[in-house]
């Protein structure tokens, strides 16, 4: 950079920069600034000091800016300053696309939840008639063991009895009305179906259904005809009375 108060004097005027010749007068052989523009000669030289400082200035900014953290947006702050500017907006058109994928989602979500609810309702069902099988079944075996007729004996011994689910299959047990199981004064342990049946046979009413142990004979009551001496009314066929009553008419025969 030519400095105008370093140089006022020269032999030869090539050397100074064609703008700062005009700044610059012939005495003799030489050529030295014009004293009559001292002033812009030293505003000048200001300017030009001033103008070096801060072209230094910008390159040591340039030279300690680090980009590489974001170098996949570009190399200059040119460069990072558009591809942000294109992600923003990109992102911009994403957000009203997030409204549509989460509307989407929960409709997903809540037919998911209807299906699974029916399943539970077909696996609870399906559960519910096995233990309603193992009960029945259970209870006529019982029944049929101590010469009951199933058909009499069974709606009076199904609704006491539970399946519990255990570890290696299932155990019918007998319940109280509140629903807690029965467990047996001698042994301590849960009433089973044919300890159920033994108590109804053992019962002076509902032991008429069921074969006596007693030898054949007189002394049998008549199963026509009730305690009190009254004649039992005609019931519908195929009613549970009437299924009944024929029942305690073969028991009295």
């Amino acid at each position: 950079m030519w400095k105008l108060a370093a140089n006022p004097e020269v032999d030869d005027l090539s050397i100074v920069p064609e703008d700062f010749r005009p700044l610059y007068v012939q005495d003799g052989d030489r050529y030295k600034l014009n004293p009559e523009l001292a002033s812009v000669t030293k505003a000048i030289d200001g300017l030009n000091t001033a103008n070096a400082a801060l072209r230094k200035e910008v390159k040591d900014v340039k030279a300690s800016l680090d980009l590489s953290p974001l170098k996949e947006y570009g190399d200059t702050p040119q460069a990072i300053a558009e591809t942000v500017a294109a992600r923003l907006a990109e992102y911009e058109s994403l957000k009203g696309q997030k409204v549509e994928i989460d509307k989407v989602r929960s409709e997903a979500k809540a037919a998911f939840q209807k299906e699974l609810e029916a399943a539970q309702r077909e696996r609870d069902e399906a559960l519910r008639a096995v233990d309603r099988y193992i009960v029945e079944a259970q209870a006529v075996q019982a029944i049929v063991a101590e010469k009951g007729i199933p058909d009499l004996v069974k709606p009076f011994v199904v609704g006491s009895l539970r399946a519990v689910k255990k570890d290696d299959g299932y155990q019918v047990v007998v319940v109280d009305r509140d629903g807690d199981v029965r467990v047996s004064p001698t042994t301590g342990q849960p009433l089973t179906p044919h300890d159920l049946v033994k108590e109804l046979k053992s019962n002076e009413v509902y032991g008429r259904l069921f074969e006596s142990d007693a030898p054949s004979g007189g002394g049998a009551a008549p199963g026509a005809q009730r305690a009190n001496g009254t004649i039992p009314q005609p019931q519908p066929p195929g009613s549970a009375v009437s299924k009944i009553a024929r029942g305690l008419d073969r028991l009295g025969r």
